[in-house]
């Protein structure tokens, strides 16, 4: 006849191992750092960002200094492993819209890699949505160079180009009314009653009375030449002021767009 044995064990106490000591093996750091990062992946794909993004995280950390080691292997390892995490880090930035810290997570990547494919795209992604066009076109351009038949980065740089054209149509447009109101402006202030009506003086009247030249008077056109050069420099002075003024505006708003578009950023 067969028995059965049971045993009922108790844990007494346990010594928790600290995985970065010294005492541990660089391979065996990179082998937990591994496991972190897969559930990490497990998080991100049932969409819970937060989760999968402090995951990725805490294996970035840890292997963020890599200099000291010795085993060769495993710290090729290490290094592979913390450039994926970075990028993951940055698709989970993504799609958290913090654009800043996703843009920052791919430097991190590209400060070791300069021609990484999903780093520049991603980075591409983010300056795209902070309104900084310039540098997100120059990420989808330099993905290009690396690989030429990237259909992402193709259809990014066209609806770049469209947002590029969109802003600067909008600049334009802004820049215009403001001309418009300082030159309205500057024409009320220079009236046309400032300007003096020559007058003849007729014999025998007791004030002078304004008169018209006469169209068929070359000599009366003569006279009043002098006059209208000075209406003319008063229309050049008010062109000078208007230009002045002009490119004052264009300065402050300058100046705002960017003031604003920092404090966006922060």
């Amino acid at each position: 006849s067969s028995s059965v044995v049971v045993f009922s064990l108790q844990l007494v106490d346990f010594e928790k191992l600290d995985v970065f000591g010294t005492e541990v093996q660089e391979s065996f750091r990179v082998a937990h750092c591994a496991r972190r990062k897969e559930v990490g992946t497990c998080f991100f794909q049932q969409g819970n960002w937060h989760r999968a993004l402090k995951r990725y995280q805490v294996v970035t950390s840890h292997l963020s200094y890599l200099e000291h080691w010795k085993d060769e292997a495993a710290k090729g390892e290490a290094l592979l492993l913390r450039k994926a995490c970075h990028l993951n880090i940055a698709a989970c930035w993504l799609k958290l819209e913090a654009w800043r810290e996703a843009t920052e997570s791919c430097s991190e990547v590209l400060r070791d890699e300069p021609g990484s494919v999903k780093a520049l795209f991603r980075r591409g992604q983010a300056l795209k949505e902070l309104g900084e066009f310039r540098d997100a076109e120059h990420c989808f351009r330099k993905v290009l160079e690396v690989d030429k038949d990237n259909k992402d980065a193709a259809r990014m740089l066209l609806k770049l180009r469209q947002s590029v054209k969109a802003e600067v149509e909008q600049k334009k447009e802004m820049f215009s009314r403001m001309a418009r109101g300082i030159g309205s402006k500057s024409e009320a202030a220079v009236s046309p009653a400032a300007v003096d009506t020559p007058e003849t003086v007729i014999p025998g009247a007791s004030e002078p009375r304004p008169r018209e030249p006469s169209r068929q008077d070359p000599g009366e056109a003569v006279r009043f030449k002098p006059e209208a050069e000075e209406v003319e420099e008063v229309k050049d002075e008010d062109d000078e002021v208007l230009w002045i003024l002009g490119a004052t505006a264009f300065l402050l708003t300058c100046a705002s767009v960017g003031y604003w578009l920092s404090r966006r950023s922060r």
